[in-house]
């Protein structure tokens, strides 16, 4: 299940917009402010969950050769070097 599809079955995102309404209104409670929480945690679960199933996906499925890693891993520290650079 992708993230999208969880937070979508767990109606984040109208959870969200009823939530920023009640703030842009001014209605706001410690009602709110317990969904708020909830919802926090929802989200927080779902992507940890997702992260979860990317990493068994990539690393039982994928059997790379030592010298691969080596590339890739090269390639990846390049590439975030170059990044540091612009901040």
């Amino acid at each position: 299940m992708s993230l999208h599809t969880s937070l979508a079955a767990h109606k984040v995102f109208q959870k969200c917009e009823e939530l920023n309404q009640a703030s842009l209104q001014g209605i706001w409670t410690p009602t709110h402010e317990d969904s708020y929480h909830k919802l926090d945690e929802t989200i927080t679960r779902a992507m940890l969950h997702a992260e979860n199933q990317l990493k068994k996906a990539y690393t039982v499925k994928l059997s790379w050769s030592p010298k691969l890693k080596v590339a890739v891993q090269a390639y990846r520290f390049w590439r975030l070097s170059k990044g540091q650079l612009f901040l």
